[in-house]
Formats: structure tokens, C-alpha cells, sequence
């Protein structure tokens, strides 16, 4: 009987051991590139798929696996497809939504993914976007952003709108379709990704991206919204950068005016239960400037704060 015990017990820490070995193995393939092209990417090169940007992250793991990988991969496939891939060592997600702009000039071969350094120790987090025909690191100091000024020009527009994601990389959608958003600032008038819309026939409207690196396009049916001159708002930029908050969504120019944070209303409500009940400090700005140089403003957000409370 005692023999028993004790080869149960061997058993028992055999098996622990090899599932301790097999997971620091599959955590170390995880942070090799070259494994994630093989394994994860290969298949997509049968859709003609193509690389749009990569992030990634290593973070501190647990006492079987230190350092954990996590990667965000952004393909393109010509079927009119968008594709984020998030790979660790829990789970694999797909996300998949359609979109009408063409990237095949901002999207480099999947095996471009195997230019990326082997990071093994050490905090790392990383964003890998196109320069030329390679990928170029970024640290999040260097990611790079469009001021509404650069993007404003004497175009004509139907409408031009700054686009957020939840995190550095990510696909959002508009009311256009899928788009992939590089996020770099906090500030309202400077974002990594712009969208404008321009009349370009009677049946169609020309749907631009705008990015640091590169602009990506498609069409769309005609948006019923008058157009604008983008160069008649140059001059109320100043009277915009005096009402900014840092608590912002977005930026969207019409041709009525441009508005901070349009979407102030729709966070408020998302926000306002949780920061309530849990006693936070918090105020959504919302600023409109009108065309003749009207300025408004929205403060909305209110709760009571214990003496250091969390700021949102």
C-alpha cells in the first residue's frame, strides 16, 4: 500500500513536471516571430493577406513563465477584409470585420512579421508599422501624430473625423466600415489616424485615411451632408486649442463647425453609474466651435471624491 502511494505520488509530480515543462516551451516559442509566422500567419498567405502592424507586449508571467508574450497582428486581405489575430499563451482571438479601404500600399508580406527582434526579459512594449518595405519599431514615445492643422487643407470635405482605438493598434468601426487606427496622443487636435470623406462623383464619395506614413483610400456611396472648404477652418484652431479637455473621444469637422469629444453625451451615460458608486472625480468636455467663430462648451460629470480620489 505504501508503495502505491509513493507511485501515485511520482505520478502525480510527473505529470505537474511535464506540464510545467510544456508550458515554459510553448511561452518560449510564443516569443519567437518567426514561430508566430509559421504557425499562426502562413495560412493567411493562401487569401493574399498582408500586414498592416503588429503590437507587442511581454509582460511579467507567473513562477512557471516569468516573462508572457501577448501579440496584436493586423492583416489586410483584398476580399475587403480587416483581421486582428491576438495571440498568447491563454487564448488565440479573432477578429474579423469588413471594411472598404484598400491597403494594399500601407501593408507589407506576412513574413515581414520575422524582421521583429526576439524580446525574452524585460518589460517591452512595441508597436511595428510599414516604413517603405519594412516594418519600423516604435516605442510609445515615438509614435508619431497628425495635427487637425496638417490635415486641414483647401480640399473640399464632407466630413473629416479623428478615429481612437482602445489601445495603440486596433480595428474600429465607422459608418463606413472597418478601419485600422493607430492611436498616439491624448490630445484632441493631434491623432495617429484620420478619416476624411470627399465628394467624387455623383454617385460616389472617396473615403481617405490618414496616417504619419501613408494614406490609404476606398468609396463609398455619397454622404447627403454639405461639403466645406477645409482651409476656412484654419482660423478657429486657435480658439479650439483654448477649450480642449483631456478627456476626449474624437474630433469631427462639418460644415457647420468642429466639435471636441462629439460623443461627450454617449460616455457620460456609459460613465457616470460606475464613477458614482465608486466615488470617483470625473468631468466629459464637450467643445463646439461654430464657423462664425462661436464657442461652446459641455461639462458633464459629476460625484462626490474622498480627499485623493482617482481621477478618469
Amino acid at each position: 500500500m505504501k508503495h502505491l502511494a509513493l507511485l501515485s505520488l511520482l505520478i502525480i509530480f510527473l505529470l505537474i513536471g511535464g506540464w510545467v515543462y510544456h508550458t515554459r516551451t510553448e511561452n518560449e516559442k510564443l516569443k519567437n516571430p518567426e514561430f508566430i509566422y509559421e504557425h499562426y500567419l502562413k495560412p493567411y498567405e493562401a487569401d493574399n493577406c498582408s500586414l498592416l502592424g503588429v503590437q507587442f507586449e511581454l509582460n511579467k508571467g507567473s513562477l512557471i513563465s516569468s516573462w508572457e508574450p501577448s501579440w496584436s497582428i493586423y492583416l489586410y486581405s483584398p476580399k475587403g477584409r480587416l483581421i486582428e489575430l491576438t495571440i498568447s499563451p491563454k487564448k488565440t482571438v479573432k477578429k474579423e470585420v469588413p471594411t472598404i479601404i484598400d491597403y494594399s500600399t500601407l501593408s507589407l508580406p506576412l513574413a515581414s512579421i520575422k524582421e521583429i527582434p526576439v524580446h525574452r526579459k524585460r518589460l517591452v512594449l512595441r508597436a511595428y508599422l510599414p516604413d517603405g518595405n519594412s516594418l519600423r519599431e516604435y516605442s510609445e514615445d515615438e509614435l508619431e501624430c497628425l495635427n487637425l492643422s496638417e490635415v486641414l487643407d483647401n480640399r473640399t470635405f464632407k466630413l473629416l473625423q479623428s478615429l481612437r482605438g482602445s489601445k495603440w493598434l486596433d480595428i474600429v468601426n465607422t459608418t463606413v466600415g472597418g478601419v485600422f487606427v493607430l492611436t498616439t496622443s491624448n490630445s484632441p487636435l493631434c491623432q495617429g489616424s484620420w478619416m476624411a470623406i470627399i465628394p467624387y462623383s455623383p454617385n460616389q464619395d472617396k473615403v481617405e485615411v490618414l496616417y504619419p506614413y501613408g494614406n490609404a483610400s476606398g468609396f463609398t456611396k455619397p454622404l447627403e451632408t454639405p461639403t466645406f472648404t477645409g482651409g476656412d477652418y484654419l482660423n478657429l484652431l486657435k480658439e479650439l486649442r483654448n477649450h480642449t479637455s483631456t478627456v476626449t473621444e474624437c474630433v469631427l469637422v462639418n460644415a457647420t463647425g468642429i466639435y471636441v469629444n462629439p460623443h461627450a453625451q454617449e460616455i457620460f451615460n456609459q460613465t457616470a453609474p460606475k464613477a458614482i458608486k465608486e466615488k470617483w472625480c470625473f468631468t466629459i468636455v464637450q467643445v463646439i466651435v461654430l464657423k462664425n467663430g462661436t464657442v461652446k462648451t459641455w461639462a458633464r460629470g459629476a460625484g462626490y471624491c474622498p480627499p485623493y480620489p482617482d481621477r478618469i
